[in-house]
């Protein structure tokens, strides 16, 4: 069981991966609380390793670093966004081989690890894991989303699912044709060619009708050729149509260490909202309300 669990767990990554600070090639995430307790048998943490790979570790594993928002990720396929989906013009079909991770840098060491996926497998592995080992867990569902939490060893844990249902009427079109072929019109209806009779006397002798010979200025003239044979061709087109479920989950999980994000990008964001506060165009939704 538990060999069934860990393998699942890292399925959809080749190695374990553990994000490390960009500026020193030999860092490790020391802001992660106690590091040694994410491998322990049964009580690793799923995608812990994560957070302690040096910067030479995780450029080994092909992960692409954009310095900008100081985070580390690496793709498989293709993941889309659930909110975007919507705007797609033909129907999605996700592979359940795909997936990204993406390591958030913090001012020092690792802020948060995200997962997605949609490996149904790999979801069940973390969720079970978190409900063996995690602490103050809690499992909500709203709408589309489902969402689990609890926390371990000083860290925050989320495991979303969010459903999207969709449904796509497929045609099958079946054609059949039917072909009737009509033999060639025989000479005089197909009747036999009736003889003529003379009679002499009180005797009477039969002979054949002469062959009428062909109008023409020539004794060569050609009689005229009888009618081809005729085919007709029906076709008939049936088509059926049915709906078919193709609904999928996208899968997320987080890892948070409890340090902040840091990069350039962040702090032009916290200088935009800043100003917007000051100026006081802040909207308030109904919790700031509340």
């Amino acid at each position: 069981m538990k060999k069934t669990i860990l393998a699942a767990a890292v399925l959809l990554l080749a190695s374990s991966f553990r994000p490390a600070a960009a500026q020193d090639e030999n860092n490790t995430a020391g802001a992660a609380p106690q590091t040694e307790a994410l491998t322990d048998g049964d009580n690793t943490l799923p995608y812990g390793k994560m957070l302690a790979l040096s910067q030479a570790e995780l450029q080994a594993a092909r992960f692409k670093y954009n310095d900008n928002r100081n985070q580390w990720t690496l793709v498989k396929g293709y993941v889309a966004d659930p909110d975007m989906l919507r705007y797609m013009s033909t129907p999605f079909h996700p592979n359940t081989s795909d997936y990204r991770v993406l390591i958030q840098g913090a001012a020092a060491g690792t802020s948060y690890v995200e997962v997605a996926f949609y490996a149904d497998d790999t979801y069940q592995s973390i969720l079970s894991w978190m409900r063996r080992h995690g602490a103050d867990l809690d499992e909500t569902s709203s709408g589309n989303l489902t969402k689990t939490t609890c926390t371990w060893e000083g860290y925050t844990l989320e495991l979303q699912m969010i459903a999207t249902r969709t449904a796509e009427t497929r045609t099958t079109t079946n054609t059949s044709t039917t072909s009737t072929t009509s033999s060639a019109a025989q000479p005089n209806g197909g009747r036999p060619v009736v003889s003529s009779t003379a009679q002499t006397g009180n005797q009477a002798s039969t002979a054949p009708a002469p062959a009428s010979r062909p109008s023409g200025p020539s004794d060569n003239a050609r009689p005229a050729p009888a009618p081809a044979a005729t085919t007709r061709t029906n076709t008939t087109t049936q088509s059926t149509s049915q709906t078919v479920d193709t609904s999928f989950n996208t899968y997320r999980y987080y890892i948070y260490t409890g340090a902040e994000p840091s990069s350039p990008w962040h702090d032009k964001q916290a200088s935009k909202q800043a100003a917007r506060d000051d100026k006081g165009k802040k909207k308030q939704n109904v919790s700031d309300l509340m």
